[in-house]
């Protein structure tokens, strides 16, 4: 099955975004994020299939969008974005084609900021 890389799960808990991710038929990417959807940062180089990583240092009251790039693939990819008080929205990109294969990708988000 081909198959984009995703992100599955954002969880935001004290002021850290938890990502998740499937990488699918690729080997390795990154995490990017960005604040604008215009300026994106590499946050996190990924090896592994699946995985976990916690970005922490975030504002309150801030919604971040997050991405999943892979070095054999040239499209945008799916962005997913949340608001760190625990607000979640997610879109495909522009530029994206094929079936809508975000159907089939859960996004499972809790919100505790600790307060």
């Amino acid at each position: 099955e081909d198959y984009q890389p995703v992100i599955t799960k954002l969880v935001v808990k004290s002021g850290c975004v938890s990502i998740e991710w499937d990488l699918g038929k690729a080997t390795s990417g990154f995490i990017e994020r960005s604040e604008d959807k215009l300026k994106w940062i590499e946050i996190k180089t990924v090896k592994a299939k699946t995985g976990s990583y916690k970005d922490p240092g975030l504002q309150p009251q801030t919604t971040y969008y997050y991405r999943i790039q892979v070095d054999d693939d040239t499209s945008d990819g799916y962005t997913v974005s949340i608001n760190t008080e625990g607000d979640i929205d997610s879109s495909k990109n522009e530029g994206v084609s094929g079936e809508d294969k975000f159907n089939q990708m859960l996004i499972d988000v809790s919100s505790d900021m600790g307060e």
